[in-house]
């Protein structure tokens, strides 16, 4: 009697140490880096953290004619080859996967606009509307949309509602000239001043100069404004002034 309660009792402690043991079981976390698609610029090499994982990742890239790839660390590096679109997986210790596509595209520079105002000072009020309406109606530069300028002969800019993906809403040309930014396309052209500020003077010499920008300590953000009222004082009466201003934040690559 004795003997077979103590196997019954062996054989609680057994089952209560695989219950606490399951219990106390960490679970593996999943790899997260933070956008499923990023377009790296063919000119230019491209890192960034892994956020979250467990620890001893490698980097598999399917089309290496396109962009190769390696990890240190968590810490993942590509390597633009030539242009086009190519899958990365990562995998970690736990056998925790994730992939997401690359773009290895032309050079270009984006910015969001993050707030937008309209200054104006216009005594008739039949005239006041009807220009706040032509703002409205050919604005180049919406809040809440992501643009991109792209570097080569043609100079496009688009313009995302959102989110970056393959359709654009805007789209035209652009000119840049010591902190002038021109944004034109069949109906409309707008002349912004670029703040000279120390990312507005980042977003000015990339695309004058070619100096790339350095690292973002704190948000990067600089304001373009247009004054419009020589424009709008030529076609409406009792016009003081009309101004543009948008705040935009600049983004050194694109994601998604």
């Amino acid at each position: 009697m004795k003997l077979k309660k103590l196997f019954h009792l062996t054989l609680t402690l057994i089952l209560l140490s695989t219950v606490f043991s399951s219990c106390n079981k960490k679970e593996p976390s999943p790899i997260f880096i933070g956008f499923n698609a990023v377009y790296i610029k063919s000119d230019e090499s491209f890192e960034f953290d892994i956020h979250f994982g467990n620890g001893g990742y490698e980097v598999t890239v399917n089309n290496e004619s396109v962009v190769t790839a390696e990890v240190t660390n968590s810490t993942v590096k590509l390597q633009p080859v030539a242009m086009g679109v190519a899958t990365v997986t990562i995998t970690d210790s736990a056998q925790e996967s994730l992939q997401f596509t690359v773009h290895v595209v032309e050079p270009y520079l984006a910015f969001g606009v993050i707030d937008m105002s309209i200054e104006s000072n216009v005594a008739d009020a039949e005239s006041r509307k009807a220009i706040l309406e032509d703002i409205e109606k050919n604005i180049l530069l919406k809040e809440g949309y992501l643009y991109d300028l792209t570097k080569n002969a043609a100079k496009p800019f688009k313009g995302y509602k959102q989110f970056w993906n393959d359709t654009a809403e805007l789209q035209g040309t652009y000119e840049m000239d010591d902190y002038l930014l021109t944004l034109k396309n069949a109906d409309t052209e707008i002349a912004y001043t670029v703040e000279k500020n120390d990312y507005g003077k980042m977003f000015n010499d990339y695309l004058v100069s070619d100096v790339v920008p350095g690292e973002f300590f704190e948000y990067p953000i600089f304001t373009l404004s247009a004054d419009l009222t020589e424009k709008y004082g030529k076609e409406y009466t009792g016009v003081q002034s009309v101004k543009i201003v948008a705040a935009v934040q600049l983004f050194v690559y694109r994601s998604e």
